[in-house]
């Protein structure tokens, strides 16, 4: 089976597995003439080479499942191998991630886009002089104070 696309889905693989790590990477490009197996290939060469315990990819065509993919431990401590019913618990950044990658796949925005460029305020880390990109968003690496480290920021500010 040739893929003429990589869909958002494959999209989202990627983010996620950016996602896990804390160094910046380099991902390269899956050319557009591959197959299934070169699919299988390469999420297994980025699963080890990221350090990832687990992964699942799953490519549909409205309700046709083109490919689909599981990889690792679900459960490392137990030895419990990731399966296609395992059931993953999705929070609500899920839905802002998926409504994201589908803006993406119609060319709403780049990854590389400054997030200003889309917002009706300014968004700065301080002391920070690169632009805040659509991927830093997405993989966690924007710099923007969350959790802990914003709440001491607004304590100290009262």
């Amino acid at each position: 089976m040739k893929f003429k696309k990589i869909t958002w889905l494959s999209l989202l693989t990627i983010v996620a597995l950016l996602a896990c790590k804390k160094e910046e990477i380099e991902v390269s490009a899956l050319p557009v003439n591959s197959t299934a197996a070169d699919l299988e290939k390469y999420l297994t060469i980025q699963k080890r080479a990221q350090n990832v315990p687990a992964l699942t990819t799953r490519i549909f065509k409205e309700d046709q499942v083109l490919f689909e993919n599981h990889q690792g431990e679900s459960y490392i401590e137990k030895d419990i191998t990731l399966t296609k019913y395992h059931v993953f618990l999705l929070a609500s950044i899920s839905k802002t991630i998926t409504t994201l990658l589908q803006l993406y796949d119609q060319g709403k925005f780049k990854l590389n886009d400054n997030i200003n460029d889309y917002l009706n305020f300014k968004v700065v880390v301080p002391d920070y002089i690169m632009a805040i990109t659509s991927k830093m968003f997405l993989t966690h690496t924007s710099g923007i104070a969350d959790g802990k480290a914003l709440d001491m920021n607004i304590i100290r500010k009262r």
